[in-house]
Order: C-alpha cells, then structure tokens, then sequence
C-alpha cells in the first residue's frame, strides 16, 4: 500500500513538474501555411509577409478550380515558383513570374520536377522543398521581393528557368525579358484571365554569374556553373524601375537569413496582436494560422517610392505615411475579416478604404470585387458600403468621408446588376436579373450601411429616411405562404418552389441558405417569420434539415450542418441569431460545432474556400468568443470563448481582455457575465465596440447550463423604424388567355389594405379600388396594378405629381390572345430553367440576357419540340432566340432548323443553317428568316444541334454544355 502511495505521488509531481515546464508556441511558431492547401480551401504554402505584394509560392498546376492558388496538396509535381498568388479565391489568377531550378540536360523538367510531401516545410515567411532529383529549394520574402535559395547535388553546370508565359488560369499577352548585365534580368508580363488585363514587372538578380542563356518565347533559361545560387526578384505594377527599386530598397545587400528572419519577425508582431491562453496546442494552431490567412489580402500595391497602377492605367502616387492596396474580396471580407481590421489594425483598415476611393476616383466605380487595378464583377451586391462604412461608425475617419458617402450613394443609385429594378420595384424580378433574391436581400443590407453612416454625419433626412426604407426591401421577397425568401416574376412567386434547390433566384446557395440574410434588421425578420418562437423554429429547422441538396452543382456550398452552408459565406452569421431571441446557449452549441468540426489542422482543415481570410476570420472571432453579424452596427453577438483568455492589443497601448473562468469541455455557457464601466448593458448577448475600444475586461464565469435572456430592450434599439409596407403580389395562372383570366391578389403584411387599380398608370382616370379577396375576373387584354397602404394610416394616392412612390406599386399585363398554341417535346428541359414549364416556350414572354428566368435550358443534349397551332394556318415566319452566355457554359447551337407538317408525320424542311462556336463570339443569336411565301401548317417542328460539352478552350473543357432557348415565334 505504502508503494503504491508513494508511487502515484511520483507521477503527481512529473505531471505538475512538465505541466508547468511545457512552454507554448509562440503565435509565428503555431502557424501552419499547408492548413488549407488540400480540398476546397484554396490556400498557398509559400512565403509572404502581412499584406505583401509577393506571395512567392510553388505551382502544382495552373488550371481548374482546385488549383485557384496554384497549388494543391494532391499533386506531387511542381512546375515552379511563382510571385503572386490568391489565398482561398473560387477563381484562378496571378502566378506570374515564374522562377524554377532544373538539371542541365533534364528537359521534360521545364513541366514539372515531382517531389514527396514530407520533403516540404513551410513556415510563416518560409518555404522549401526538396524534389527527387536533389535539387532543394528555399524561399522567403519581403513586401515587394521574392528570395530564392536553389542549392543542386553536384557541382557542374546547372539550370534556372524564367517563365513569364506561366500563370494561373490567365493568357499572356505581351512578355520581355532582357540581360542587362551577367547576373541580372528584368522583364514584364502583360496577362489576360480574371483580372481582365494585368500589367507586372520584375528585376532579379543572382549571386551568380550566368554563363549562357537560350531564351524564346517569353522564357529564358539560364546556365550557371555553381552547385548553390541566390535570386533576389522585385516585383512592381509599375514599370522595371519600380521593380529595380523595390529590389535595391528592400533586398540588396541582405542574406538569406537575414530577410527570412526579418520576415518571421514581422508575423510575430502582427499575429501577437491577440494573444490567446490555454485551449489545445490544435486550437492555438488552427487560431494563428486563421489568423495568418487573414493577413495575406488585400496586398500591397504601391512601391517603395508610392507609386501605383490605378484602375485607369495610369501612374498614380499615394499620400506620404499611406500604402495603396488591391484583391478586395468584398462579397466575402466585409463579414467578418474588415471588421476584424477594424479592431487589430485600424490605420491599415484605413487604408483600405482609402484604397478603395482612389479606385472609385480613377474608375467612377467602387470596387466589387477588384484585383490588380481591374473590375472583375465577380459576386454580388456593392460591398465596399459596409467595410466603409463599419470604420467609419468605429471612429475610423483617417479618409476623405464626405467623398466616401458620395461614392457610397453613387453605387446605391446605378442601375447595373438589377439595381435600376431595386429601385423602381422595390427588388428585383427574376425574369429581369439572376440571382435576384440575393441581389434584393444584399442591396437592402448595403443601403442600411450608407443609411447609418448619413445620419451620423448628419446627412439630409430625406437622404437617411430613404436609405433606410430601402434597407427594409428584403420584406418585398418574404414569401408568407412559403416562409422563406423567394423570387417573383410578373408580379407573383415563381412556382413550383423548393427551398432545397439550387438554382438561378441565389448566389451560390438555395433558399435556405438566404432565409436569414438581413443581418441589419433581425427584429423585423422575426416580425415577419411570427416572433420569437417561430423565429426559433426557422433557425433550428436550418440546422436539423436533411444536407441533400437539389439543382444545379455548386462546389462553393460545403461544410453542411442541415442547410446551413459553413464553407460559403452567406451563411456566415446565421449560428449566432438565437442571440437576438435570448437563447445564447443554442448559439454557442453550433457555433462549437462549427469550430470544432468544420476547422483542423490538417491540409484539408478548412471546409471551403478560404475566401481572402474570410472563412479563417470567422474562425478568429468566433474561437476569441464574439462576432459581427451585423458590420456597421457596432455590435457584437456575445458566445463562449475556447480559450481561458484572450487579450487584444489595440492602439495606444489599450488591451481588450476576455477571461473565461471555469471554462472546460463541459462547461462551455455562460453563466455569469461582467463588464465594468459600459454605457449600455446588454449582456450576456451583446456588447458594442466602445466596450472594446474603452479596453474593458468582459469576465465570463462559465457553466455546464445556460439560462435564457431577455433580449427586447437591444431589438427595440435596434430595430428599423422606417420600414416599408411590402408589395402586394399576385396569384394568376397565366398572363395570356383566350376566353377569360381569374386573378387574386395578396400582402405581405396583415398591417396593410390591397389597393388596385387600371387605365392610366398615375392618370386622373385611374380607378383605385380597395382589394377585399374576391378574384377580378378578366375577358379582354388589360393592365392590372396594385399597391398597399396602412390599414390605420392616411395613404396619398398616386398621381402625375407624386411618382415618387411608384417603386411601391406591383403592375402586370394580361394578354387575350386568339388561339392557344402547345409544345411536345423531344429531350426534356431542364428542372432549373423551365420558363414556367411546357408553355415556357409560347407564352409570349420573352428572355433577358441578364436573366435566365425566362429561357428554358437543355443540358447536354440538343433540343427538338414541336409546336401545335391547334388548326391548320397560314404561316410567314418563324422566329428562335438563343442565348451564348460562355461563363456559364451556355453556347449557341451549331445547326438550326424548321419544319413544317399537317399531320405531324410528314414534314417539310422550310428553314435549315449552320452557326459556328467561337472562342471571341459572346452574343446570342437570332433567327428568324422570313419564309419565301406563305405556307399552310397545323405544326411547326424546331431542331438545333448542340455543342454537348464545352469546348478544349473553355474553362469547362469536356463538361456537359447548355443551350437556352426563350420563345417559339410563329405568325
């Protein structure tokens, strides 16, 4: 017994002893840059410094969509390195400048030198490879400056490779390269991919002398008689003399070890910026290493001397003690990862906006999603409104603010993308824009931000109060037999719906996955949905729902937990919602969940695209405890933190500090929270920026049980007071007829009285009648419009002089036509785009080009349908649209032709013709020849010929193809 005792106080005093000896990695030394590098993440290994110009990293291969970066875990050859890349983007660009060591003699290792994982390192500032052949590789780098470090098995003539032809998913235009002396080389490369056109520099120089050069083509190889070499490569958006001085200012004169150690150094620092306790070395590695992957875009875009490439091309130079920056991932970094900067980085965050104006002055555009000085218009909505204006609301006013707003209202009243629909409707019609409900929903959060930021300039009211109406537009698209969002057309819901489908109506995402996108205006969604238990419903509904989804591929929508989409961003926010109901504990069930399922740290450890550091700042936020849901608002929804402290470093030596005592696997609740000194208490669900910015301790005492909270006084601050009463919708079967239509119509709201009216849209002989339920009976062609008023309020009718108020007003034309035609049909259309079904095709509603809505889609396959007139008649033409939509894999058909018959066996070609898919050719095309002379027919028999897959030049090379076709005109 006394053994036995003696013995177990011996293992009690090595556990205490190594316990407290065991020493925590440093933030620099938890990262890990291969999180991410395998799956769907889309990350780098390679070497940068925050927010540098160069990401110098190795390129597995440059094409399809695993290999946006460049490079993936999968692979186990390596073409070279290259000096900028894209960190967990969906779209491939950049990889260009392409350096690779080689063996004399060796040349099908121009593509590609094959290498073992475990041959590979990669630090924050480092990287290096050995291949097979011997040959190792270490790189670092500087802001501007990419550092090579080759080192060959023997001693003899070895090889070096320049590839200004390489890139990622891009086409090189112009190339040059040119020796200026026997150890440096300068050059540029002009490229065409995502970034439309993309203007780089480079100047490099070797430790070595080169002793022969065969160059052709934009590549030039190198001989040199060393078995180790050194490369120093400045990269510019300038010219060479940027690049030249890029180099001489940050890499001339410093050995390798000196810029890895400064580069290593320069992480600390900006990851130290949160410093986290206890938790697991995992979670501490997964912590800094989202926190790595947030400080790698925007990138530096200016040299060491302020000069930049602006969105017009021309030469532009910064502001003394400023940097201008570019890759604004908008859609996805107004979340989480700007407000992140907000808080750890305020003046660089400044800078960021003030980047953003330079391009709105150079373009007249704020940017959507802009990379390289160049507009993609990738993504949706006008998302630099929220990282402007969430800085501005946080007391980040370092930029032009009166310019910022005017930007701001300027890209709220375009009309491109839908929004001249927004605005005159109150949202967008699906038949006359895609993704028309997120657009709408999006739209309307942008408009709050530039609403908040007004008032609190102290704006014109009229200018607030409409911004802020405007921001209540999501109520337009609540669909209240559904319950969810969905899309209208003509003035009713698109039907059939379902909410698991992925199509067209959303971006990225199905209905699910937008059903609680109005993150500005919880209390009105919970108004609409029914209060708070209906709203509790919806949300545990989200999360318990089957994963299956339907409709179209989308590899963006991953990391499924129900419905809810973690690997795409729209569903972002959703986990910390039950806050606003006061059911903080079912918040921090799935926000745990995530984080402990849906992030690791392995090379697959991120479920989706990394997205420019959005998905790893979620992660950030949501391990520290806390999260924006709402940007702009000043608030934070309050969770359980996974580590017993966190302490943020802010400007002017103030720490916000967050401890969680108790906190264990079991005890994960809050229990008790405390928080001296704020002005307004709403915890345990809230706190608002002051209370971080005033550097408080929030004291979190943690539980095994949570107990629900009273949540009305934050939701009546907060809530919208100058919503809108949504449009009245209607219920009809078709807008054509040929005896009679019966017509409904609906509201969104209880709180309102339908009002409809005819004749002259806002004329004196307009008819305005009270709308009580009964159906309106039609015989003849007619317009029908309809609005809404307050049940207990005074509502001024619409007349020539108050036109202001038509966005409120739904209208929709009702054709009588003389006989009924019907379509059969050959290959079946498409689930996703029917045009309303079998009578898609001759209901005399034509397609939009920016809208699918109305085309029916074939996938794969030709198309054939036969049209019966329902009597034999005199036939002068005949008339096919056809849509070619290349980034959406729709092409023109490559033969067309027309058929005549009486008895729909025997049939006459009276129209036949070949059209060529061509890589330079995006227009639809039209045909309607006119025929010779009138003809007699009961059917008319249409046939195109498909492509079936997408051709070897497109990005979809051997995919399935569509062909979209919106009416069959016969007269």
């Amino acid at each position: 017994m006394k053994y036995f005792l003696i013995a177990a106080l011996f293992a009690f005093h090595f556990s205490l002893f190594t316990s407290c000896s065991h020493k925590e990695k440093s933030p620099v030394d938890s990262v890990d840059p291969f999180i991410g590098t395998a799956g769907t993440g889309h990350t780098f290994p390679g070497a940068c410094v925050p927010f540098g110009m160069v990401q110098l990293s190795p390129d597995t291969k440059t094409t399809g969509w695993e290999h946006c970066s460049g490079y993936h875990s999968d692979d186990s050859t390596i073409q070279g390195f290259s000096h900028t890349h894209l960190s967990g983007t969906g779209c491939g660009d950049l990889g260009d400048i392409l350096f690779t060591p080689f063996l004399e003699g060796k040349n099908d290792s121009l593509i590609q030198q094959s290498f073992k994982h475990e041959n590979e390192k990669a630090d924050a500032g480092f990287y290096s490879v050995k291949f097979d052949n011997g040959i190792e590789v270490e790189l670092t780098a500087t802001e501007r400056c990419g550092i090579h470090h080759y080192k060959f098995p023997e001693e003899k003539e070895n090889v070096v490779l320049i590839d200004l032809v390489h890139g990622v998913n891009d086409n090189a235009n112009k190339t040059f390269l040119q020796q200026k002396n026997d150890s440096t080389f300068v050059g540029y490369r002009f490229s065409s991919g995502w970034a439309s056109y993309e203007k780089i520099f480079f100047a490099s120089r070797f430790t070595k002398a080169i002793s022969k050069i065969d160059s052709s083509n934009g590549r030039a190889i190198l001989h040199f008689n060393s078995k180790e070499i050194l490369i120093k490569v400045g990269i510019s958006y300038t010219s060479i003399e940027g690049a030249e001085k890029n180099l001489e200012e940050e890499a001339v004169g410093k050995t390798f070890e000196a810029i890895k150690d400064s580069a290593k150094a320069k992480w600390q620092r900006a990851l130290s910026k949160i410093e986290v306790k206890g938790g697991t070395e995992e979670q501490r590695s997964i912590f800094y290493t989202s926190l790595y992957h947030c400080m790698i875009h925007p990138s530096l875009e200016d040299d060491v001397d302020g000069r930049y490439r602006g969105m017009d091309d021309s030469i532009h130079t910064v502001e003394t003690g400023h940097h201008q920056y570019h890759i604004f991932s908008l859609w996805d970094t107004y979340r989480a990862l700007h407000p992140l900067m907000t808080i750890i980085d305020p003046k660089r965050d400044a800078d960021f906006i003030r980047s953003l104006l330079n391009k709105f002055n150079e373009s007249g555009r704020l940017p959507v999603w802009e990379l390289c000085s160049n507009e993609t218009d990738c993504m949706i909505g006008y998302h630099s409104i929220p990282v402007i204006a969430d800085a501005f609301m946080k007391g980040i006013k370092d930029f032009d603010t009166t310019l910022a707003l005017r930007a701001m209202i300027k890209s709220a009243i375009d009309t491109r993308s839908g929004l001249g629909y927004y605005q005159e409707k109150g949202y967008i019609p699906s038949d006359k824009e895609n993704e028309s409900v997120s657009k709408t929903l999006e739209y309307a959060y942008d408009d709050y931000c530039i609403a908040r930021m007004a008032k609190q300039m102290n704006w014109n009211d009229t200018i607030v109060q409409k911004f802020y109406e405007r921001s209540s537009y999501y109520q337009n698209l609540w669909n209240p037999e559904a319950k969810f969002f969905t899309a209208r057309k003509y003035g009713k819901w698109i039907s059939p719906f379902d909410p698991f489908e992925v199509n067209a109506n959303y971006t990225e995402a199905n209905a699910w996955q937008y059903l609680f996108a109005v993150a500005q205006d919880i209390p009105g969604l919970i108004q609409l949905m029914g209060g708070n238990e209906n709203f509790e419903h919806k949300l545990d509904s989200l999360f318990t729902a089957h994963s299956e989804l339907k409709g179209r591929e989308q590899p963006d929508i991953s990391g499924l937990l129900g419905q809810y989409a973690h690997g795409n961003e729209p569903s972002h926010h959703f986990a910390w919602l039950y806050n606003y109901i006061g059911k903080p504990a079912k918040s921090i069930d799935k926000v745990r969940y995530i984080l402990n399922n849906f992030y690791h740290t392995g090379r697959n450890g991120l479920i989706g695209n990394d997205d420019c550091g959005q998905m790893s700042a979620w992660y950030v936020f949501s391990a520290m405890g806390f999260y924006p849901v709402c940007p702009a608002s000043n608030y934070y929804a309050v969770g359980s933190p996974i580590f017993s402290e966190v302490k943020i470093h802010l400007d002017g030596n103030i720490n916000f500090t967050i401890k969680a005592d108790k906190l264990s696997e079991q005890n994960i609740y809050v229990s008790k929270s405390e928080l001296k000194n704020r002005k307004e208490d709403f915890l345990p669900c809230f706190i608002s920026h002051d209370d971080i910015l005033n550097g408080e301790e929030l004291k979190l005492t943690m539980s095994s049980s949570s107990t629900d909270s009273d949540t009305k006084t934050f939701l009546e601050k907060i809530s919208n007071a100058d919503r809108i009463i949504p449009v009245p919708y209607f219920k009809y079967d078709s807008r054509t007829f040929t005896d009679s239509m019966t017509i409904y119509m609906s509201d969104v709201s209880d709180s309102a009285n339908v009002i409809y009216f005819g004749g002259d849209y806002f004329g004196k002989d307009s008819i305005y009648i009270h709308y009580n339920n009964f159906p309106i009976v039609i015989k003849n062609s007619k317009s029908i419009a309809v609005f809404a008023e307050h049940k207990n309020g005074k509502f001024i009718y619409p007349t020539s002089k108050n036109v202001d108020l038509n966005h409120l007003v739904e209208s929709v034309d009702f054709k009588k036509i003389s006989f009924q035609k019907t379509v059969t049909y050959k290959y079946p259309f498409s689930e996703q785009y029917t045009a309303d079904g079998n009578m898609g095709l001759v209901d005399e509603v034509f397609g939009e080009t920016n809208s699918f809505g109305a085309w029916q889609g074939f996938h794969g396959t030709d198309f054939e349908a036969t049209v019966d007139l329902g009597a034999t008649r005199t036939i002068k033409h005949i008339q096919t649209d056809w849509l070619n939509k290349r980034d959406a894999w729709i092409f023109n058909p490559t033969k067309v032709q027309y058929l005549i018959s009486n008895d729909n066996t025997n049939w006459k070609e009276v129209f036949a013709s070949d059209y060529l898919v061509e890589e330079t050719n995006n227009n639809g095309i039209e045909i309607s020849p006119s025929l010779n002379k009138p003809m007699s027919a009961r059917y008319v028999k249409v046939f195109a010929k498909s492509i079936q897959k997408c051709p070897m030049w497109h990005l979809g090379n051997g995919e399935p193809s569509w062909l979209f076709i919106d009416e069959i005109q016969v007269d």
